[in-house]
């Protein structure tokens, strides 16, 4: 008997049976084909919504994967030709290849290999490009396709297994329904591979069909991965909630105390400020009376000079003494400028004066040079 077809799959193996048996065993294939083609296309459909709705790349992917191997699988079992009476060869392998290629990115972003395992990504995405480029050669040439076709699907499944299985064993709870899934994919298609071979020649099996139902519950399989994840991911935002909440919570008491030990802090300076400049203004009274007596009594010029300066520096000194006060008197808020009248030669004499005795013990002379425009008298706070 000579079989001719545009495409092939496995070596052809004929089986006969009863009608009735074969009748009942097709009718039970075809149950199981239409179940779980709509369980793929609900799943597609249903994360797809998810994604339009959360922005999560991964969803998309899985999607997108899920609906490629359904379609792929739609073309296996001859579906399309079965309704169109026609066939499509060339239709045949590029949706797995699609399919390998996004499983390579929901992957990369499901385990987070991006961020844990770059090295791991980077092979990823070599099987992706490899997909990516073997689509045309399985559209034009089907029977080259499979061959890429399995290359595809294998690499992604073994590297996707080795990636779940590391992720699982460094406590990325997920993980395990991914390598699950992917144990649901390789085993059928072993078993398959082996049925052909005929290692395993004993057992009649529908291979496709068993490849088939490895591919729903893959998606089933991830289905519950996706929900593990979404489970943990809101139980680390309760959990970074609570902390967040206890550590508001720790800080606000340790502000309210540092606050409190500011307080203490500012008091026991101003209390210092007040008591020193108390203590410094008591003498300075004494030294500024003084002088003023001693200006009235008979004295040289060059004595009366003297005086004068010790006077004036003394009354500037003072001013400073009031000016450390004036800070506690800002913590207070009690801090009130002068506006009083004040003569402007007498400000600079006192200023200068402060300076003039060091300046004289390295030989330098200090001039003041008012311009006459500017007025004696002015209105401020001369201090």
């Amino acid at each position: 008997m000579l079989f001719q077809s545009d495409f092939f799959f496995a070596p052809i193996k004929l089986i006969t049976s009863p009608e009735a048996q074969a009748k009942s065993s097709m009718e039970l294939e075809n149950i199981i084909l239409l179940l779980c083609l709509g369980v793929a296309l609900a799943l597609s459909i249903y994360n797809l919504f998810i994604f339009i709705g959360s922005g999560e790349r991964m969803y998309l992917f899985y999607a997108l994967a899920t609906f490629c191997y359904m379609w792929g699988w739609v073309h296996v079992f001859g579906v399309l030709e079965l309704i169109t009476q026609n066939t499509y060869p060339g239709l045949l392998m590029p949706p797995f290849l699609l399919g390998a290629l996004c499983t390579v990115y929901f992957a990369i972003d499901f385990l987070n290999l991006k961020v844990n395992y770059p090295k791991l990504t980077y092979t990823l995405y070599g099987v992706a490009i490899f997909s990516l480029i073997s689509t045309p050669f399985a559209f034009f040439n089907p029977s080259l396709g499979l061959l890429l076709a399995s290359v595809g699907t294998g690499l992604i499944l073994t590297i996707g297994l080795i990636a779940g299985i590391i992720c699982w064993r460094n406590g990325y709870g997920p993980a395990k329904y991914f390598v699950f899934a992917f144990l649901a994919m390789v085993i059928p298609n072993m078993v398959g591979n082996m049925i052909n071979l005929g290692l395993l020649s004993g057992v009649n099996l529908n291979i496709y069909l068993l490849g088939l139902m490895g591919n729903t519950l893959d998606s089933l399989l991830l289905a519950f991965a996706l929900a593990e994840k979404v489970k943990m991911t809101n139980a680390d935002n309760v959990d970074l909630t609570q902390n967040l909440e206890k550590k508001v919570l720790q800080r606000t008491e340790e502000l309210k105390k540092a606050t409190e030990k500011a307080e203490k802090a500012t008091n026991a300076k101003s209390d210092f400020l007040a008591k020193m400049s108390h203590e410094i203004r008591t003498p300075m009274n004494a030294v500024i009376g003084l002088s003023r007596l001693t200006l009235k009594t008979t004295l040289d010029a060059k004595q009366k000079d003297y005086v004068d300066k010790i006077l004036d520096s003394g009354e500037s000194l003072l001013g400073l003494i009031n000016d450390i006060l004036d800070f506690s008197k800002i913590e207070a808020g009690k801090l009130t400028i002068e506006n009083k009248p004040f003569e402007v030669h007498k400000l600079l004499r006192q200023s200068v004066n402060l300076s003039a005795i060091n300046a004289h013990a390295k030989g330098l002379e200090l001039i003041t040079d008012i311009d006459p425009n500017i007025p004696s008298v002015m209105i401020g706070d001369p201090l």
